[in-house]
Parts: structure tokens; sequence; C-alpha cells
């Protein structure tokens, strides 16, 4: 607090009083305000920090930046990896559209885990199908209740999405696991419990 208000301190046990010229860059994701409303935050701190406020509005409110920010982040990894990929355009949609819960550590993942792993000189979708799951058809309906309830019909639920993902993936049993968001081994005893090894 003393060095944020006087610019000064002492090493701890000396008796010299040293001078500091420095600029504090903070950042959260928190509301401050907040916090030292709850008392989560101390107030003192908060005014020595709060001097020039910068709000940065998440990735998902400024799709606009999108495709800026993913350029930069592609030719940052092709330097890094040694990979002479090119862009397809047609991506650059594809990342628009997308929600980024995790905001611009997860786009940054994205790329990288894009660039490191295509076996392309071109960066396509497929690159980035991750990004392009909607939510599943499921030819399953409340008609189908049997006298098991509520266990019944999840199961039921569960079998026809496994079905499904294993005729689509062209990769094989890993693969529809993969897809699914379970462990081969979870997939393998669902495969065997529901009969469609």
């Amino acid at each position: 607090m003393r060095v944020l208000q006087e610019q000064e301190f002492e090493r701890v046990g000396g008796e010299v009083t040293l001078r500091v010229d420095t600029r504090i860059i903070a950042a959260t994701n928190r509301n401050l305000q907040e916090e030292v409303r709850k008392g989560n935050f101390r107030e003192d701190l908060y005014y020595r920090l709060h001097v020039i406020p910068i709000h940065l509005p998440s990735l998902r409110e400024r799709t606009e930046d999108i495709s800026l920010i993913a350029e930069f982040f592609i030719v940052r990894f092709r330097k890094e990896l040694g990979k002479r990929v090119e862009v397809d355009p047609a991506i650059y949609g594809i990342l628009e559209n997308y929600h980024w819960p995790g905001n611009v550590r997860e786009l940054e993942n994205v790329i990288e885990r894009a660039v490191a792993l295509s076996r392309d000189s071109r960066l396509t979708a497929a690159d980035f199908a991750i990004l392009q799951k909607g939510p599943r058809e499921i030819d399953v309906n409340l008609a189908d209740l049997d006298e098991r309830g509520l266990d019944g019909y999840l199961e039921k639920i569960e079998k026809t999405l496994i079905e499904k993902e294993k005729k689509k993936a062209k990769g094989g049993r890993s693969e529809a696991a993969r897809q699914l968001g379970v462990k081969t081994s979870a997939f393998y005893y669902k495969l065997e419990k529901y009969g469609l090894l």
C-alpha cells in the first residue's frame, strides 16, 4: 500500500528508504466493486488501483476482432511450430460464430492445436471441427418412456447417440468416443452394455 501511495519502501531488515517510479497494471475478470461490497477485496487497495479503469469486453461481445486476433495467433504459431500453413478464409466465419466461453485464451489454444495438428498446407474448416459441434438430433421422444421411467428413457437416448456416432465416426470407435466426450474404455463398456459390439 505504501508503494502504491507514496512510491517508497524499505527492504526487510533495511534502514534505507528506497524510491520507485512505477505504474501498476492490474487485471481481473471479477467485478471489484461488488467484491469490495462483499468484503472480499480491500477497499483502500481498490481505490489505489482504480485510477484509469479500462473495460475490455469478452471475445463474444466483439466478434469483429476475432479474425484479427486469430490471424495474430496463426502467424505466431506458424513461426513457433515451423509450419508453413495457409488459411482458408472460411474458417473466420466459423470462429466468429462460436461463443468462446474461454475467451481469448481458448481462441489461442484452438489456433495452436489447429496449426500443430494440421496435416495439410492449408487450415480448413476440418481443422476447427471441435467448434462446430451443434446439438445432436435424437430420435427418442416421451412416448418411449417405459416402466423404468427416467432411467430407461435416458438409456434409450444414450444408446441412440452411441449408435449414431459409431456409424458416423470415420476414425473408428476411438474417434466416436472422442466425439461423445467419453474415455475409450467407457465407450467400449457402453457398447457392450447396449449390445452394439
